[in-house]
Order: C-alpha cells, then sequence, then structure tokens
C-alpha cells in the first residue's frame, strides 16, 4: 500500500509540474502577444497612412523610417 501512496504523490507532483509549466506558457504567450501588438499597430497604421495617395515624398520618407524602427523594435523583441 505504501508503494502506491508513493507512486499517487510522485503522479501528483507531475500534475503539478505540467499545470505550473502550462500557466508560465500561457503568461509568455499572452505578454509577447501584448508586447507585439503595439509595434503591428504602427507599423499597419504607418503603411495605410502612406498608402493613401496624399503623402509628400519627405512625409513617405519619414513613414518607411517609422515603419523600419518598429520593424527592428520587434526583431529586438522576438530575439
Amino acid at each position: 500500500m505504501a508503494e502506491m501512496t508513493d507512486i499517487a504523490e510522485a503522479v501528483n507532483r507531475l500534475v503539478e509540474r505540467v499545470e505550473h509549466a502550462h500557466r508560465a506558457l500561457a503568461a509568455f504567450t499572452a505578454d509577447a502577444s501584448h508586447e507585439l501588438r503595439t509595434p503591428i499597430t504602427l507599423v499597419r497604421a504607418q503603411a495605410q497612412w502612406a498608402l493613401d495617395g496624399r503623402r509628400t515624398p519627405d512625409e513617405l520618407r519619414e513613414a518607411c523610417a517609422a515603419v523600419a524602427a518598429e520593424a527592428d523594435r520587434m526583431h529586438r523583441l522576438v530575439e
């Protein structure tokens, strides 16, 4: 009977570790999603703004620079 108790306790510890790992993965995914949402939103907005056809060459360069900066930010986050 003691062996069964030991096995049950070992299984319970294993389940707890799996649940902990799952919670940690879910938290990481939520954090990564949150961190990437802002630069992606900015890239989309800048691209849409630049593509509306009413921008000067200087404005287009500024929009491209903003997109490049956010792409660099996303790259650093992913790395």
